[in-house]
């Protein structure tokens, strides 16, 4: 192996304030390459899908014309993710080929999703039909990660340009009298079907779903998916016995699949549907990182460590000479604010954290300084011999660059003890 980048190269950045993430970059798959068979094995999580089907709310003719109100039809329109719709006799199931959410409303895509509904809603009365619409996951496979280095934006930006033109035909639909329930993306497609790595696209996917539920609340229309239960939430790689191929769920005529479409139908047409704001609100970046250089004790170079959990294996200090880590992100994001813990026994030492920002197209070059340092304020935690350090990026409010590596330096810190990593985000939609 050979390594194009050490602990010298980095100070030549912090003083530089530049550096070409590219550079970063390959020495990241570089390090991937020679040390994965190492890394530390973060599972998927082992939920139990051995639980009783709850069909309460979904077989029942009548319960289920009840729980939708004055709807006697419920119809489905979905890529192909909408499937898991079509083997129940009281939902009428029409797939869509490659629609998006991007292009719904343009009656002259090239897919003709838009004219194939109006098409078939011709045949159902509107006060009495449902309509589920499922759509993004192509988006999101596709087309907003290659528009977002098209157009060098954010891909948030991308993904509320298509969410807007999708609640735009939503809208039109919803005035002609029908009602309608979006069942939202549950995954970005696997790791083989796009050049984005999957945890990037799964996390876009619940950004999406983030906002198509808060646009949804405020029309106060049914939304929900399964983003939650397929998707692990700390790796964010997708949870493999619920799929049958890297994109698709298994199908009701498995009991995982059956269990899968009794959990959607339940979330959908439960009576007492609320909308939960919980996602939305937690700005917390709870993930596995990756230390690709350093001299930290404790923090070895191509380790992985979790966020927001004490580092088991940090080591005391033993001079008082500048200590860096550079550390990488499990995909590019906004920072708001870095949260160090350090475990003091002497005197105070000098934390900064310095974010490097990369243009949204990696083929951009960035002409300005991109190594940019966080606004550090210290402070004591309570009953113990710790010292928290937020250091605050909240000003860097960038919609054409952000940020996968982080550079921690530690100076007189003799005798301490970096213990804890945490990190927030900003999302588009709170510039």
């Amino acid at each position: 192996m050979r390594i194009g980048l050490n602990l010298n190269h980095i100070k030549e950045f912090l003083l530089n304030g530049y550096i070409n993430p590219l550079v970063i970059d390959c020495y990241a798959m570089e390090v991937y390459r020679y040390s994965e068979q190492s890394y530390f094995q973060y599972e998927d999580e082992d939920e139990d899908t051995n639980l009783p089907l709850d069909k309460k709310n979904i077989t029942e003719k009548d319960k289920r014309v009840k729980l939708i109100g004055k709807s006697y039809n419920i119809i489905s329109f979905g890529d192909s993710h909408g499937v898991i719709f079509s083997n129940l006799d009281y939902i009428k199931h029409y797939p869509l080929k490659a629609g998006t959410a991007y292009n719904i409303n343009n009656p002259n895509s090239t897919s003709g999703s838009n004219k194939e509904i109006l098409n078939k809603l011709k045949d159902y009365e509107p006060s009495q039909t449902s309509l589920i619409i499922t759509l993004g996951e192509v988006d999101l496979r596709r087309h907003i990660h290659k528009q977002a280095r098209v157009q060098n934006k954010l891909p948030e930006i991308v993904t509320i340009d298509a969410i807007n033109n999708y609640m735009d035909f939503i809208d039109s639909i919803s005035s002609l009298g029908y009602s309608i329930l979006v069942n939202t993306p549950h995954t970005g497609g696997g790791d083989k079907v796009s050049s984005i790595p999957e945890i990037e696209r799964n996390d876009t996917c619940e950004y999406m779903n983030i906002i198509l539920k808060q646009k949804c609340n405020k029309r106060r229309l049914r939304c929900d998916g399964l983003f939650d239960v397929v998707v692990n939430r700390l790796t964010r790689k997708n949870i493999l016995k619920y799929y049958r191929d890297p994109s698709h769920l298994h199908l009701p005529n498995t009991s995982i699949g059956e269990y899968l479409q009794s959990n959607l139908l339940g979330r959908l047409f439960r009576s007492n549907y609320s909308y939960d704001q919980s996602s939305e609100n937690n700005a917390n970046l709870d993930s596995i990182c990756r230390v690709l250089v350093s001299d930290i004790p404790g923090w070895n170079s191509f380790n992985l460590f979790q966020t927001n959990v004490i580092y088991k294996n940090a080591m005391l200090i033993s001079d008082n000479r500048m200590k860096i880590a550079l550390i990488e992100l499990p995909f590019p994001i906004l920072i708001q604010k870095l949260i160090t813990e350090i475990e003091v026994s002497l005197g105070l030492p000098i934390v900064n954290a310095h974010a490097i920002y990369q243009s949204c197209d990696p083929s951009v070059k960035i002409n300005q300084e991109n190594v940019l340092k966080g606004i550090a304020h210290m402070t004591r935690i309570k009953n113990s011999q710790k010292v928290k350090i937020e250091h605050d990026f909240s000003q860097y409010k960038f919609s054409n660059m952000h940020c996968r590596y982080i550079l921690i330096t530690v100076s007189k810190g003799l005798n301490s003890k970096l213990t804890k990593f945490d990190i927030t985000r900003m999302r588009y939609m709170n510039l």
